[in-house]
């Protein structure tokens, strides 16, 4: 795994629940950056150049399985995987970006797409942390020999921000007061979320009493310039909180708490831990219509609301409190967030069944 905000919890989870001598963990990195908080599974570092180099194939050859978070890995390394039959042993847990950001083919990068089929398509398994995403895999690798599985991303203890569920409504209670109405745009700087286009449909209501919250502390730089310079433009700066450094995680999870309404217009599976915390806390929560993630919700009895309509939408209809629709379905899907133990099982049960193959 390399190093990111997303490293502690999954340590947490391997350091507790999978200490048992069977698992070690790689942090790949690009410079001398360690992370270590006393673990006491077993770790070690290697840069992302140890990984392009084929003498690797005699370090992991030893393994039973390598198990990569994320396809964070070069093209050049996936090759190396493949030539070398490691591919028989990978173990891919896709993080969304890494199974949906597929470019369009251009004569020079047609041996990308050969090569990334050639590595997906010789898989052992692979583990998708959004039920949906299972369907998206197999449509895109219909040819794939891959074992599929389905485990939520958890680290070892369950979040504070799951410890109670309440049905109170910040935004109820804001309208009540009369108070600034929060309204948080992704949790990203990636272009996928289209940051100027719903900032753009926001537009008709900068003159209300609301507050931009934008973070764009990781992601596309280039983007984070462009909406923040957008945002700028086009909104007095009492309207706006662009977060282009990292909160530490008390600090932005306080902050998700005061969020009254969330605009997530994207088209692929992103920002689930957000986006979950939100629908905890009751957000009104807008999502484009017809896509993976606002199918999901909506099955699952969340009061998704279509980003589409935000335009033809007056700001009482916009700030309106939203109510359920299915009880029974929305509260299984609370449940699903604060069982930690059948999140966990998830996960044991894939090392369980990999085990009995080797």
């Amino acid at each position: 795994m390399t190093i990111s905000k997303f490293t502690k919890s999954v340590c947490e989870l391997y350091d507790v629940k999978f200490c048992n001598g069977e698992h070690e963990i790689c942090f790949v990195s690009n410079n001398d950056e360690t992370f270590c908080e006393e673990l006491k599974i077993s770790f070690y570092h290697c840069s992302f150049n140890d990984l392009n180099r084929l003498s690797f194939y005699k370090f992991f050859k030893k393994y039973d399985y390598i198990v990569l978070h994320s396809l964070f890995i070069s093209l050049k390394s996936r090759f190396l995987f493949y030539a070398t039959g490691l591919i028989k042993k990978v173990v891919w847990i896709e993080w969304g970006y890494d199974l949906y950001l597929i470019k369009p083919i251009k004569k020079e990068k047609i041996r990308v797409r050969i090569i990334d089929k050639l590595f997906k398509n010789n898989l052992n398994a692979v583990v998708c942390i959004f039920k949906p995403d299972i369907k998206t895999f197999e449509k895109q690798y219909p040819k794939s020999k891959a074992k599929v599985f389905y485990a939520p991303y958890c680290g070892a203890y369950l979040p504070n921000d799951f410890l109670h569920y309440s049905s109170y409504s910040r935004l109820g209670e804001t309208k009540k007061t009369n108070d600034t109405i929060y309204i948080q745009i992704g949790h990203q700087a990636t272009p996928q979320i289209h940051h100027i286009c719903t900032l753009r449909k926001l537009l008709k209501f900068k003159n209300e009493k609301i507050k931009l919250v934008i973070p764009l502390s990781y992601g596309d730089k280039k983007n984070a310039e462009e909406v923040a310079e957008f945002a700028r433009k086009n909104f007095e700066d009492d309207k706006l909180m662009i977060l282009t450094e990292f909160l530490n995680p008390d600090d932005y999870f306080k902050l998700l708490e005061r969020i009254d309404i969330a605009i997530f217009e994207t088209n692929r599976q992103i920002g689930l831990d957000n986006i979950n915390r939100l629908i905890f806390r009751n957000t009104k929560l807008f999502l484009t219509k017809g896509t993976v993630m606002y199918d999901f919700f909506c099955e699952n009895g969340v009061p998704v609301q279509n980003a589409n309509s935000i335009s033809d939408m007056t700001f009482h209809d916009f700030t309106e409190c939203t109510y359920l629709k299915s009880k029974d379905k929305f509260f299984e899907f609370i449940d699903s967030l604060t069982n930690q133990d059948k999140r966990i099982d998830y996960w044991s049960k894939i090392y369980d069944e990999l085990r009995s193959d080797s």
